[in-house]
């Protein structure tokens, strides 16, 4: 999946696009969502990274904490700008920057899908530490 993001945002450069939005093929995303990034955009346009909340069987998977090397789903998190670090994100429905994706050096093809979403939220925080 790492090489297919990359791959991705050469695509995406060559095109002039501005933003990668992730997404795989199990992600269940409500129509509304795309309407939402947008408006997350214009309201935090110092960010580079926006994510919905994403539920399964009621609990909340992204975003997460990670606690002794697992994910732990929330309970709740507020809307607005959180931490990366505090929180991790995972890849489906990940809003990112071309900009921010190159800068954090794109995703790390040497490392495993499940944590790849890890390593991208450590490289992308460097820089830009909210989303």
């Amino acid at each position: 999946v790492s090489s297919a993001y990359n791959y991705a945002s050469n695509v995406a450069h060559e095109l002039k696009k501005p933003w990668m939005l992730f997404l795989d093929q199990d992600t269940h995303v409500p129509a509304s969502t795309f309407n939402a990034y947008p408006v997350a955009v214009s309201v935090f346009p110092k960010e580079v990274v926006f994510t919905p909340v994403i539920k399964d069987n009621g609990k909340i998977v992204s975003p997460y904490k990670l606690v002794n090397g697992k994910g732990k789903p929330l309970s709740y998190i507020r809307e607005g700008v959180h931490t990366l670090g505090k929180y991790y994100i995972i890849n489906s429905g990940m809003l990112v920057s071309l900009k921010a994706f190159g800068v954090a050096g794109g995703y790390d093809e040497n490392f495993p899908l499940d944590f790849s979403d890890v390593v991208f939220c450590d490289r992308l925080r460097k820089d830009h530490p909210g989303f």
